[in-house]
């Protein structure tokens, strides 16, 4: 996959896809900085591996986000915020915007049926980060 190295690979492609998703999704360029970012540390960090794999060193396959990241966020109440925030603004942008802006425009009940159909994804993406970021504020009742 990766010179050999699943693990890396697979960190490597959930964070491109998971910034790269949320820059498609939420339709803005918050998240190219970060896409960027992992693109050009992918780029390196392949040369990097590739040298050492010529000077005949083993590197280690583990896995690039620890995780205990996220037991660490889980609790972390700053964080959680923003995630709940993010899906906020994903339901008011994505979401009810275009639902009351298609009401308003067209009374026919099969394109008000295809709106919904069309704006299902990202209400279920808004209500899943919404929750999350809840779940986040909260925390863990039996940790405490």
């Amino acid at each position: 996959m990766y010179l050999g190295l699943m693990k890396r690979g697979l960190s490597l492609m959930i964070l491109a896809g998971a910034f790269g998703i949320c820059m498609l999704e939420l339709g803005s360029f918050l998240f190219v900085v970060p896409f960027l970012i992992v693109m050009a540390y992918s780029f390196f960090d392949t040369y990097h591996l590739r040298d050492a794999l010529k000077r005949g060193e083993a590197p280690v396959d583990e896995y690039l986000v620890k995780s205990n990241l996220f037991k660490t966020l889980r609790g972390n109440r700053l964080v959680g915020v923003g995630v709940l925030l993010i899906g906020v603004y994903l339901l008011l942008t994505k979401t009810l915007g275009e639902l009351v802006n298609n009401y308003f425009w067209n009374e026919t009940l099969e394109h008000a049926y295809w709106t919904v159909r069309r704006c299902l994804p990202s209400l279920i993406a808004s209500c899943l980060t919404i929750g999350i970021g809840l779940k986040m504020i909260v925390g863990n009742r039996e940790e405490e």
